[in-house]
């Protein structure tokens, strides 16, 4: 009973994850050996840290588990995530970078619906999301490269970026004799690659 003292108590509040404390159920009982007990045994030992709403629904449906994992998935059901947690799996869902947010600020914001959604989503299923709603320009330059990992993708799109920065750069033609208008539009493309201000003239 030592290892399953370890494991918080669960009750069955709005604000109380199913899926995590499921997880860390797991945990406990994989760390001390537990998880070789039958399925009886290991719910019986369970049974004690289920409080109020989550002890009354486990009363009356623990004839129903014939495994651990029949056991969690319909907890989960009985007791949903959190509604934080439901609105970013709908936003992870739909996720797509917005007309003017910049790709390291949305790379950021997918990797934070992805740790909420699942703390334990896999490095390939994090870059499936980031492809997904990354700007069609850039998903059809990337879509030939071998991404591994989050980092890789990262670096790849700063890589793209800073190629078609240059492309403008280079494709912006500079009338022969400009005026002093031309000469501060020609400062200001400049200025938005070197990122420094454009002089007055």
């Amino acid at each position: 009973m030592k290892a399953i003292g370890e494991l918080r108590d669960f009750y069955g509040k709005s604000d109380e994850s199913s899926r995590e404390w499921a997880r860390h159920a797991d945990d406990v009982c994989f760390a001390y050996d537990v998880d070789n007990d039958s399925i009886r045994i290991r719910l019986k030992k369970i049974r004690i840290k289920l409080q109020d709403k989550a002890a009354e629904w486990f009363h009356d449906h623990s004839d129903l588990f014939s495994t651990w994992q029949e056991f969690v998935l319909t907890s989960i059901v009985r007791f949903p995530p959190p509604l934080t947690s439901i609105q970013a799996h709908f936003e992870l869902k739909n996720v797509k970078q917005r007309e003017n947010e910049s790709t390291v600020d949305y790379y950021h914001r997918v990797l934070d619906l992805c740790e909420k959604v699942d703390p334990q989503m896999t490095r390939q299923a994090q870059i499936i999301h980031l492809f997904g709603g990354l700007r069609q320009n850039l998903q059809t330059l990337l879509s030939t490269q071998n991404i591994q990992t989050t980092a890789h993708f990262m670096a790849q799109i700063m890589n793209l970026e800073t190629a078609e920065r240059k492309i403008l750069v280079q494709n912006y033609v500079v009338p022969q004799y400009p005026s002093s208008e031309c000469v501060y539009e020609n400062q200001f493309i400049t200025a938005f690659i070197s990122n420094q201000p454009p002089r007055l003239v």
